[in-house]
C-alpha cells in the first residue's frame, strides 16, 4: 500500500510538472499542485483511455503510467482554463487558497478578486486598471541579471527554458512602457500582432495582446498564422505605432521569438530595442510584474481586434510584380513553405493565373518535420523530389516566417539567395529600367558589386541584419537591399525581407525571359561570375565574444589565403578577408543562435572549400 501511494505521488509530480510546462502554467504551480494535478490527471487519463477502448491506468512508476497521468493532467488544465480556475487547479477546494493568477488562465477581472479601483486610466500598475495585482513570480529574482536580450532580429530563446509565458509578459510590458512613454501617440496607440506556426505561438501572441490591452494599447491580432512581411505591411497599412511577431524565423523548432517592428513596417532600430531592454531592467529593479487584461474583456472593449492580414498584403504585392506576365509564362511551380507561415501564400496569389502551383509541407507541423525551417540546400530534399514528380519548372522555398527565399531549378539544383538577388537586380535595372542604391550585407555576393558598377549604381555594404538595410531604405533611394540568408526587399516595398515577394519576382523573371531557370542562372554567371558560395556553421560549446574573436583573428591576419593575397581586412561585423581576385572569407558569430558562421565565395568549389578549411583552422573548431 505504501509503495502504491509513493508511486502515485512520483507519477503525479512528473505528469503534473510536464503538463504545466506544456500548458504554460509553470509560474503559478507549486510542487504540491503538480502532484495533485498529476494524481487527478491519472484518474482522468485512465477513464478517457478506457472509454476510447485503448485501456490504461497508473500502475507504478513507469513510462506508461506517466503518459496516462500526463494526458489526464492536460485535460484537467484545459478544464481549468475554460472554468477560469487559473494555473494548476487554482481553486480553494484543492489547495485551500487562491492560486497565483500569473499563468495564461486568469480569474476574470470582472470577478473583483484583484480589483482595487475602477478602470479609469492606464498607469503602470495593474490594480489601477482593475485587472490583477502583479506578483513576484511575474518578475525575475531581485539581484539577478536579466537574461532577456534582443539580438540581430528580436529576442529568441528556447521554449520552456527562457521563452516562457512569464518572460514573454515581461517583454510585452516593457514594449508597452516604451510605446506609452516614448512614442507618445495621440490617442490610444495601435499595435499589429502576428505569429508563426511554432508550438504555442498563437498563445504567446494572445498573451502579448492581453498585456498591451491592460496598458491601454489596441492590438490588431491576426486570426491565424501569417508571414512576417504580411504583418509588417499591415503595420504601415493601419498606421500602427508598432508591431510584434511571435516567431523564431529559421531557428530550430525548440526556439521561439519576439520580433519588434516599428511604425514603418521594418524591424525596430537597435536603439529602440535597447530602450525596451532598459524598461525590462526597471521591472527587475522594482520587482514589478506586468499588467494583464482578461482576453474576453479586451475583445468586448475593442482593445483586441482579430483580423486577416493577408488581404491587404496580397493586394500590395500585385503592385510590385506583374501577375499577368507570370500568368502568361504558364509555369509549373512547387511551393515549399517548410511547414511555416508562408503556407498557402504562393498558391493563393497565383490561383487566378494560368500557372500550376503544387504546395508541399503546407500542413501545420510545429516540429517542422524534424528540420530547421531554413531554405538552404540540405533541408530541401523533399522540394527536389516534388519538382521531379510534378515535372515542375521551379521550386520556391520560404523559411519559418516567410521572410527568406530559396529556390530550385527544374533539375532540382539549388539556387541560393545570392543568385536570386543578383538576378533580381539585373532584371530591375535592365528590364524595368529602375535606378537607386544597392544595399547588401557583408556576407553577400560580389556579383552585386559588379552589376552595380556596370550600371553606375552606388553600393553600400552593411553588417548582417536586415535592420541595417532598413536604415538605408528609410533614408535614401534604394533599388534593392538584401542579405545572404534570403531576406531581400525592393523599391516600393516595406524595409523588410520578403520571401513571398522575391519568389513571385523570380517567377516574373522566368516568364519574361521565356527560358528555364538554369539557363538564366548560367547567363548571369557568364556576365558577372563565375562565383561559387558556401557557408558552414559550428555549434559553440562556449560563447565567443565577437570583439575578442575579431581582435584575435585580425592580429594574426594572414598575407594569403587559398593561394591568393589578402587585399582587405574588414572588421565591422566579424572579420572578412577580401582577396585580390574578389573572393572572400567571413567569420562571425550568429546574432540569433549559439553558432559560429564561416562564409566563403570564390570562383569555383575547390577555392571555396580551401577558404572554408582556412576559416576552420583559424577558429580551431573541429572538422
Amino acid at each position: 500500500m505504501l509503495w502504491t501511494i509513493i508511486g502515485w505521488i512520483v507519477v503525479g509530480a512528473i505528469a503534473g510538472w510536464l503538463a504545466s510546462v506544456v500548458m504554460g502554467t509553470r509560474q503559478g504551480q507549486s510542487l504540491g499542485e503538480d502532484i495533485v494535478v498529476g494524481i487527478i490527471g491519472g484518474v482522468i487519463g485512465g477513464f478517457i483511455l478506457n472509454v476510447l477502448g485503448i485501456g490504461g491506468e497508473v500502475s507504478g512508476i513507469n513510462l506508461a503510467s506517466i503518459l496516462v497521468a500526463f494526458i489526464g493532467a492536460i485535460v484537467l488544465l484545459l478544464i481549468s482554463r475554460r472554468t477560469r480556475l487559473g494555473p494548476g487547479l487554482a481553486a480553494r477546494s484543492v489547495t485551500g487558497r487562491l492560486a497565483h493568477p500569473g499563468g495564461p488562465f486568469l480569474i476574470p477581472a470582472r470577478s473583483g478578486y484583484w480589483r482595487k479601483r475602477p478602470a479609469l486610466c492606464y498607469k503602470n500598475r495593474a490594480w489601477e486598471w482593475g485587472h490583477r495585482r502583479p506578483t513576484a513570480a511575474d518578475s525575475p529574482t531581485k539581484g539577478t541579471r536579466m537574461s532577456i536580450r534582443f539580438g540581430t532580429d528580436g529576442w529568441r530563446a528556447v521554449i520552456a527554458e527562457t521563452f516562457t509565458f512569464a518572460n514573454l509578459r515581461l517583454v510585452a510590458q516593457a514594449v508597452a512602457d516604451f510605446i506609452n512613454h516614448e512614442l507618445k501617440p495621440n490617442g490610444p496607440p495601435e499595435v499589429v500582432i502576428g505569429f508563426d506556426t511554432r508550438f504555442l505561438s498563437d498563445r504567446f501572441a494572445i498573451e502579448t495582446a492581453r498585456v498591451l490591452a491592460a496598458n491601454g494599447i489596441i492590438s490588431w491580432l491576426s486570426r491565424t498564422d501569417a508571414p512576417t512581411p504580411a504583418i509588417s505591411y499591415n503595420i504601415l497599412h493601419k498606421h500602427a505605432a508598432a508591431g510584434v511577431v511571435i516567431t523564431a524565423s529559421h531557428n530550430p523548432p525548440r526556439y521561439n521569438g519576439f520580433k519588434l517592428k516599428a511604425a514603418y513596417g521594418g524591424s525596430a532600430l537597435p536603439v529602440d530595442c535597447a530602450r525596451v531592454e532598459e524598461y525590462l531592467e526597471v521591472q527587475q529593479r522594482e520587482a514589478r510584474g506586468p499588467n494583464l487584461m482578461d482576453y474576453e474583456r479586451a475583445l468586448d472593449e475593442g482593445l483586441i481586434r482579430r483580423f486577416n492580414p493577408t488581404n491587404a498584403y496580397y493586394e500590395h504585392l500585385e503592385t510590385l510584380v506583374d501577375i499577368d506576365t507570370i500568368s502568361n509564362g504558364e509555369l509549373r511551380i512547387v511551393a515549399d513553405p517548410m511547414y511555416g507561415s508562408g503556407r498557402t501564400a504562393i498558391r493563393a496569389i497565383l490561383s487566378r493565373t494560368r500557372c500550376n502551383v503544387t504546395e508541399i509541407r503546407g500542413e501545420l507541423n510545429p516540429g517542422f518535420g524534424g528540420i530547421h525551417p531554413e531554405p538552404i540546400r540540405k533541408y530541401l530534399d523533399m522540394l527536389a523530389a516534388a519538382i521531379q514528380t510534378h515535372h515542375a519548372d521551379v521550386g520556391l522555398a520560404t523559411d519559418g516566417d516567410a521572410d527568406r527565399i530559396g529556390a530550385m531549378d527544374g533539375h532540382g539544383e539549388f539556387v541560393d539567395p545570392h543568385t536570386i538577388m543578383a538576378l533580381a537586380l539585373r532584371y530591375l535595372v535592365e528590364q524595368r529600367r529602375w535606378t537607386g542604391d544597392v544595399i547588401k550585407t557583408v556576407s553577400t555576393t560580389m556579383m552585386l558589386n559588379r552589376i552595380a558598377a556596370k550600371h553606375g549604381l552606388t553600393l553600400h555594404e552593411t553588417p548582417v541584419g536586415f535592420n541595417y538595410i532598413a536604415d538605408h531604405m528609410l533614408n535614401g533611394d534604394v533599388l534593392i537591399g538584401g542579405e545572404e540568408s534570403g531576406g531581400i526587399s525592393i523599391k516600393g516595398h516595406i524595409p523588410e525581407g520578403d520571401g513571398i515577394l522575391m519568389g513571385l519576382l523570380l517567377l516574373e523573371i522566368m516568364a519574361d525571359a521565356r527560358a528555364p531557370l538554369h539557363e538564366i542562372v548560367a547567363d548571369l554567371q557568364t556576365q558577372y561570375g563565375p562565383t561559387c558560395y558556401e557557408r558552414t556553421d559550428f555549434v559553440l560549446t562556449s560563447p565567443i565574444p565577437k570583439r575578442e574573436m575579431v581582435a584575435r583573428l585580425a592580429a594574426a591576419a594572414p598575407a594569403t589565403l587559398a593561394g591568393e593575397s589578402v587585399r582587405d581586412v574588414l572588421t565591422f561585423d566579424g572579420i572578412k578577408f577580401v582577396l585580390a581576385d574578389d573572393s572572400w572569407l567571413l567569420i562571425r558569430p550568429s546574432g540569433t543562435e549559439p553558432v559560429l558562421r564561416v562564409y566563403a565565395e570564390g570562383h569555383d568549389a575547390d577555392q571555396v572549400h580551401a577558404l572554408l578549411d582556412a576559416g576552420r583552422a583559424m577558429t580551431k573548431e573541429p572538422g
